[in-house]
């Protein structure tokens, strides 16, 4: 189910010009996946904030299958989650 939802975000993303369309959207759940993973074999919930966590696994993980409007979106949302 979750994979699904996944793949309906990317897909509309993509249809709207904010997500690359030559991304492989498996691959990129599978990565998604292992960051999730990693942040809990790793505990790192426990050295870093929440907040900082999503923040950079944001970063990492969506800033880099943007196309330029969907960075300048996510940049815009990241300023008013700041705020």
């Amino acid at each position: 189910e979750n994979k699904d939802r996944v793949h309906e975000f990317m897909e509309k993303g993509q249809k709207e010009g904010y997500f690359l369309n030559n991304i492989n959207v498996d691959l990129v759940y599978e990565i998604v996946n292992s960051f999730i993973d990693a942040i809990f074999q790793k505990a790192l919930y426990k050295k870093y904030s929440p907040s900082d966590i999503h923040y950079t696994t944001l970063m990492m993980g969506m800033r880099g299958i943007c196309t330029r409007k969907g960075i300048e979106k996510l940049d815009e949302l990241c300023r008013k989650f700041a705020e």
